[in-house]
């Protein structure tokens, strides 16, 4: 189980489970890979995937549980920071959807992986107990998987000025707006 720190739940300290669900059509050394090598690794995050997996484009869906014991919070999480994800994303927590970023079909494509990931927790979806967090992610370019954090679950009062900062910084500076 993760232990409290401060206001948070720190999800990057124990490893997360990676299962790789279908390379994009066209990649075929995915594809060869992908039938020669294991479906599933376990990685501590953030870290780009292609640390592990350099030839892996497509479908891949990172997951993990941990224990919420509300007798050890001050304030009840309603907040989940994922950091960076490349390139888009679909994230649950216990089944519920709680949101997604970027878009990808066969006629289109918008990559969010500079896009900081901050989702507010519905009422009921974090559970006292175990609870599973499950992120679909479709890796479509360099910047693959949960790349960058922090990944906590927090009270959005704590953490509003430090993830206002970490989007400007992520979102505006570092993409380079040109002159």
């Amino acid at each position: 189980g993760v232990g409290l720190y401060a206001q948070s739940l720190d999800l990057a300290a124990e490893p997360w489970d990676v299962r790789f669900e279908s390379c994009l059509p066209r990649e075929k050394q995915c594809h060869d890979k992908l039938a020669t090598s294991p479906r599933s690794i376990r990685m501590l995050l953030p870290e780009n995937l292609h640390s592990r997996v350099p030839w892996f484009y497509g479908e891949v869906v990172f997951s993990r549980q941990f224990i919420y014991d509300s007798a050890m919070a001050a304030r009840v999480p309603d907040l989940l920071i994922l950091g960076s994800i490349g390139s888009t994303d679909e994230t649950r927590l216990n089944g519920i959807l709680l949101g997604k970023e970027g878009h990808h079909t066969q006629n289109s494509v918008v990559s969010a992986w500079n896009k900081v990931r901050a989702y507010d927790l519905p009422r009921g979806a974090l559970r006292q107990g175990i609870n599973t967090i499950q992120i679909k992610v479709t890796v479509l370019d360099h910047k693959a998987g949960i790349h960058a954090g922090p990944l906590k679950l927090t009270d959005e009062n704590s953490d509003r000025y430090s993830l206002l900062s970490l989007r400007i910084w992520r979102e505006y500076i570092f993409v380079g707006i040109p002159l």
